[in-house]
């Protein structure tokens, strides 16, 4: 069309000049005449022509511009779409590692979601929030802090050097690796001919003894120079008629154990000299262990018995310890405790004694039962503060050596583990595994802060407009203000402040005046109390007949409400006169709340209803499609929206001329008690009697839930900056829920860093994922 159109308005050119020529030499012979006219009234002609068709095509291009500029738009949706879904996707991965007990490869999953996401220009809401609760769930979540991959075949034997620069691991693939604790491999040796089953460092870290199934143990040397070994033994020995199955060096460094298949425990120098061949168990021998002193050797058969002897080989005790046999040994650091472990799973404490005659006698004072399947290994740490213990179950339990409770569980490794080590400044907890790998732990991994002082269930909470005080309301009768160095970016300087007493009953409710140093409190007490920011009473107000429920500030700090049993809303000014009274619900009122222009109040009530109030005492409307006790409302801070907590299990998003929008009914087994928007509007959580807080979108999508409680939670609220979400609870504490993408990235990089610098089997991309943030800490 727009070729045709420039021939057509060519030709009509030319024509148009002719005409003209045509005119000028009419004029200049002096013929203006009927021909002027009609020569006029075609170019006028052809000029409509020209501009319609000109029109016509133009329109015709506007269309097609508008056409695509719809594809364009539409394209940009469907990438955008496709983004979230992709971002969304990956989160999702994440979510299933970390509920597969698989929680560092959920951290890097949860990272590259981030990296996603930094790459998009287009990204919902609700998807950022859940690379963020996939984070922060990862970050406060894993306890596996590095792993070792480079074996071929199961990993039988680890150990950390007294000095706590290397560790060793040897595998049924005939060779020791020498790795540094960031993962740095930095050798292997070759020199056995048959799987490593056993190594030991001597206590100065300069000697390293192998055991073998080529019925050999191998003595090598610390290179002065190079920070590994001689890649050549320095002794070989060759003692015993079969498998070498536990080698120890001796606390003095001076002599080495060995026990083997053919049922016997030998004592050597470290020069390869034989000292004693210790033999009296009916069959192999498993392990042999030294006493922390030295003086006693403790040893493991398939006999089912452990032996414990004087290093000239006498015996001192025999235990009938497991039935099928005993596995794994270890005495505690103080020398006073032995732990064994057998093939019945049970793991058992036994304690040195004296008796009447002065001999030593071990008499067995707990049975760990919790342990539910064969131990292959036992380990106390070198404080004596924990036990480990690993086995076929894949899972390394860990156990306060103390009281002899379970402290916690170390998952994921994909096969039974074959051997654990402490690190001598007891932070790290080594482990070998038959899924070939090594895996390194962390004994104190990052926590979530968690806030515990108040002796009965917290109530409320509620943070200061400046984000530096968090205040928590108890049916203990008090209020504990806490302070936070905002400073201190990985939030982990929370303090308590201040311990407010005053009132005689559990204290509801509390609430930060937006523009003056004020706290509220509200009281079961009948009593309203108001306080400066360091704590010291202000005023108390009276009125209410009965408990009061709930209290709040409106937005422009000129008034605050107060919710009462007594089925009534007072209005209150900062002076403490009261203002009006709202009378018109059914039953007792649980909570009020400003909306963000100062002009509505809305309360919720035990009547099922919400009721909506003008500023002056002036009924507006009544919301009531629950059908159950009304407990937490919300006004959104940028839209006319409220939400509103429910004991019928649900939340309801309302606009503000009643309409119901939404019901989020998905997640929700129990209650609901409490509900609250984001500052930005973007994000509902709310707070449920199952122990929950769940984070919804404004469409009713369920992104994340947030498991910490230990009871109800009956309090939510949100930092002003919107990164950190305080939870209380019945369990008497509060979590504050990092929601910081900066501090999660900053805490997730650093703790994979070392992996993602030194594991071979990471790509090289991949080794570029958090360049930008540890460059940038």
């Amino acid at each position: 069309q727009q070729k045709k159109h420039g021939i057509v308005v060519e030709l009509e050119r030319v024509r148009l000049e002719k005409s003209q020529a045509e005119i000028a030499r009419k004029i200049s012979q002096g013929q203006l005449t009927a021909v002027l006219k009609k020569r006029l009234k075609e170019a006028r002609i052809v000029g409509v022509v020209l501009a319609t068709m000109s029109s016509v095509i133009a329109g015709l291009w506007w269309q097609a511009d508008l056409q695509k500029r719809s594809a364009m738009q539409q394209s940009i949706k469907a990438e955008s779409s496709e983004t979230n879904l992709k971002i969304s996707a990956l989160t999702a991965a994440s979510e299933a590692l970390f509920a597969s007990n698989k929680e560092f490869d959920a951290l890097l999953e949860s990272l590259r979601a981030w990296r996603k996401l930094q790459q998009s220009s287009s990204v919902e809401p609700e998807t950022r929030m859940r690379v963020v609760t996939a984070l922060q769930q990862a970050v406060f979540g894993v306890k596996e802090l590095n792993r070792l991959e480079g074996h071929s075949e199961i990993v039988w034997g680890v150990s950390f050097s007294p000095d706590g620069q290397l560790i060793a691991s040897g595998s049924r693939d005939h060779t020791i690796k020498i790795w540094r604790p960031d993962g740095t491999l930095l050798q292997t040796l070759n020199g056995h001919n048959g799987a490593v089953t056993s190594l030991s460092f001597s206590p100065d870290s300069k000697t390293l003894a192998s055991a073998s199934l080529d019925n050999t143990v191998q003595i090598w040397s610390r290179n002065p120079t190079k920070g590994g070994f001689i890649t050549r033994p320095k002794v070989t020995l060759n003692a015993h008629e079969h498998w070498i199955y536990s080698v120890n060096i001796s606390p003095n460094g001076r002599e080495l154990a060995t026990a083997s298949k053919d049922g016997t425990i030998k004592l050597w120098n470290l020069d390869g000299k034989l000292i004693q061949t210790i033999g009296g168990h009916k069959d192999w021998v498993n392990w042999v262990s030294f006493s922390p002193d030295g003086k006693l050797l403790a040893s493991a058969s398939e006999d089912e018995t452990v032996k414990i002897w004087q290093r000239d080989g006498i015996l001192v005790a025999t235990l009938n310890a497991h039935k099928g046999g005993v596995t794994s040994i270890d005495f505690s650091p103080d020398g006073q405790t032995i732990a064994t472990a057998g093939r019945d799973r049970t793991v058992k404490l036994w304690l040195r004694k004296y008796n009447s005659q002065n001999d030593q006698v071990f008499v067995r004072q707990t049975t760990l039962k919790q342990v539910a399947s064969v131990v292959w290994s036992l380990k106390f740490s070198p404080d004596g503060k924990y036990l480990a213990s690993g086995g076929d179950d894949n899972i390394i339990h860990l156990w306060n050596s103390k009281n002899r409770t379970l402290v916690k569980t170390l998952k994921g490794h994909s096969d039974a583990i074959a051997s654990l080590s402490f690190s001598s400044n007891n932070q790290l907890l080594a482990s070998a595994s038959y899924d070939k790998s090594i895996k390194i732990w962390s004994l104190y991994p990052p926590q979530l802060v968690t806030l515990l002082g108040h002796k009965d269930q917290v109530l409320n909470v509620s943070w200061s407009p400046d984000g530096k005080l968090i205040a928590s309301s108890s049916r203990d009768k008090t209020i504990k203000l806490w302070q936070r160095n905002l400073s201190d970016y990985h939030q982990t300087s929370t303090r308590l402040y201040k311990t407010l007493t005053g009132h005689k009953d559990g204290v509801s409710s509390i609430a930060f005046s937006p523009t003056k140093k004020i706290l509220a409190s509200a009281s079961y007490d009948r009593t309203i109390k108001l306080w400066d920011h360091n704590g010291k009473l202000l005023k108390t107000l009276l009125g209410h007949k009965d408990s009061i429920m709930s209290v709040a500030f409106s937005p422009n700090g000129k008034f605050f409400a107060s919710a009462s049993k007594d089925k009534t809303v007072k209005i209150w000014d900062l002076q403490g006169n009261l203002i009006s009274t709202l009378i018109g619900h059914g039953d007792q009122v649980n909570h009020v709340r400003f909306s963000p222009d100062n002009q509505i109040i809305a309360s919720a009530s035990d009547d099922q209803t919400i009721k909506l109030w003008q500023m002056d005492g002036t009924f507006l409307d009544t919301l009531s499609p629950h059908k159950g006790w009304v407990l937490g409302l919300s006004f959104s801070p940028k839209d006319r929206l409220l939400a509103s907590a429910s004991w019928d299990n649900t939340v309801k998003l309302w606009s503000w001329d009643g309409k119901l929008l939404k019901t989020l009914l998905k997640g929700y087994s129990d209650s609901v008690n409490a509900v609250t928007f984001s500052p930005n509007g973007e994000i509902i959580a709310a707070a449920g009697w199952d122990s929950t807080v769940k984070l919804w979108s404004l469409d009713g999508k369920l992104i994340k839930t947030l498991n910490g409680h230990n009871a109800p939670v009956l309090s939510i609220s949100f930092s002003p900056d919107g990164q950190t979400l305080a939870s209380a609870g019945d369990d008497n504490k509060i979590i504050l829920w990092n929601l910081d993408m900066k501090d999660l990235l900053r805490r997730g990089c650093s703790w994979v860093k070392n992996y993602l610098q030194h594991n071979y089997n990471i790509e090289k991309k991949e080794r570029m994922l958090c360049e930008e943030i540890l460059r940038d800490k």
